[in-house]
């Protein structure tokens, strides 16, 4: 049996072999995210509940930053080259969050004005 099929899958040439296309119809065109239908109440709870989590990761990384600066400027004078690179590092990384998460607004409004 399977030599058959071998012999007949030799036997076939490409113009001898069917192609389907089929083409599927966008199911989500003209569907854009509405928050409304869950009512007012609930879209003043959570656009007070996201405000409050964006206010409180900006207060924690500011919290970070300044140790992070103070450990950098207390290494920087002294001949500690390797606690200096890790002091920098730190300042970099919670400066770099903490720019995202003051710019999160315009970093998702430009994500969604790219994509939309």
């Amino acid at each position: 049996m399977s030599t058959t099929l071998v012999a007949l899958a030799q036997s076939m040439q490409p113009a001898d072999v069917p192609t389907i296309v089929q083409t599927m119809k966008d199911p989500f065109t003209g569907v854009t995210p509405d928050f409304s239908v869950f009512g007012v109440k609930f879209t003043n709870l959570w656009q007070k509940v996201f405000a409050a989590a964006w206010a409180i990761g900006i207060i924690w990384l500011g919290i970070l930053f300044v140790p992070a600066i103070v450990e950098f400027a207390q290494h920087k004078g002294g001949n500690h080259p390797q606690q200096m690179q890790e002091a920098r590092s730190s300042v970099i990384k919670t400066g770099g969050a903490l720019g995202a998460m003051v710019g999160l607004g315009v970093i998702l409004g430009a994500i969604i004005k790219i994509v939309g």
